[in-house]
């Protein structure tokens, strides 16, 4: 299976489970409409076309710009939906700070690693 057709596929499931687990979540909470977890499940899917878009230029990642980029894809998605969570618990999500900074920084690590 080449390279591309892999990662799509990867990244096609988890927005599937990051959509369903949004869908079943909602479902549980009536009358309540929350952005957050309704796009949840766009980060991981507009991360796959990005990580195929980059692997397709002159410039090719290593695996450790790649695990470090799909950590980073990860705690952004974990912390959007743990953000749905809060809200509709009409509760402040007071960890945002730390995700924010945690895939912020993998972004900026999984960029300057040179081979």
């Amino acid at each position: 299976m080449s390279y591309k057709l892999k990662v799509t596929l990867s990244y096609i499931a988890i927005s599937m489970l990051v959509g369903i687990f949004s869908y079943v979540y909602l479902s549980f909470v009536p009358g309540v409409f929350n952005l957050w977890m309704v796009g949840a499940f766009s980060i991981p899917l507009l991360a796959g076309i990005l990580e195929v878009a980059i692997k397709q230029t002159a410039n090719k990642p290593n695996h450790i710009q790649r695990g470090l980029f799909r950590l980073a894809i990860a705690t952004m998605t974990v912390q959007v939906v743990l953000k749905g969570i809060y809200q509709i618990a009409l509760t402040n999500f007071r960890g945002e700070f730390i995700y924010v900074s945690a895939w912020m920084l993998l972004i900026v690590a999984s960029l300057l690693i040179k081979e």
